[in-house]
């Protein structure tokens, strides 16, 4: 009389199984994903069977079960879950005591890529405020560099109203000088003819005497 083996799988991960028989038959099979399942007979009951599991892409198996497919008229149903932490897988059998756990490789590298995920976006972020904070150190510089070349052109346009206003009143100087002068000789001429009439008027009366 045979025996009859079936098996779940209620973990996200892929598992591979291998069966093997006391009395003799095997059977292997992939398990992918949640809610995959696989029934498996063996030619005989045995006392020392064997449920060999293996996780997606190891090498190694992270469970060999012993069970006897004595029990239960020969039906034995083994379900692979996640502990309620998640840190663990558990083999369940409902035939035996015996539920064994392995550490949660899918689980771990799902950490372990968040991580790097994590490290990256860091990263990001990080890089990301650098090139802000150097973006903001270059506008600085730049608002300085134009507020004081901004104070330069005024100074300088300060400074050329200051030469254009001193040049104009030299101008003005120079002018109201060329004025007085100009004035100064017209009196002195006109007091040279008023003398020259004078002296000519002299003469005049001094003849007719």
């Amino acid at each position: 009389m045979g025996a009859s083996v079936s098996i779940r799988n209620q973990t996200p991960y892929t598992w591979h199984y291998n069966l093997v028989g006391d009395g003799g038959g095997s059977g292997s099979g992939t398990l992918h994903g949640r809610g995959s399942s696989v029934k498996e007979n063996l030619n005989s009951r045995g006392i020392h069977c064997y449920l060999k599991l293996r996780y997606d892409n190891h090498s190694w198996n992270s469970f060999s079960y012993e069970f006897n497919s004595h029990k239960q008229d020969g039906s034995q149903t083994f379900t692979i879950i996640e502990t309620s932490g998640r840190s663990l897988i558990q083999l369940l059998c409902d035939t035996e005591s015996n539920s064994p756990t392995c550490p949660n490789y899918g689980k771990q590298e799902e950490d372990r890529i968040r991580q790097q995920q994590e490290e990256m976006e860091r990263r990001r972020q990080e890089e990301q405020r650098r090139q802000q904070q150097e973006e903001r150190r270059r506008q600085e510089q730049l608002e300085r560099e134009m507020a004081i070349q901004q104070e330069i052109e005024r100074e300088s346009e300060l400074s050329g109203k200051k030469v254009s206003k001193g040049r104009e009143k030299l101008r003005e100087k120079l002018r109201l000088k060329g004025q007085q002068r100009h004035h100064q000789r017209t009196q002195v001429l006109h007091q040279m003819i008023e003398d020259d009439a004078a002296a000519i008027r002299r003469d005049e009366v001094s003849d007719i005497k």
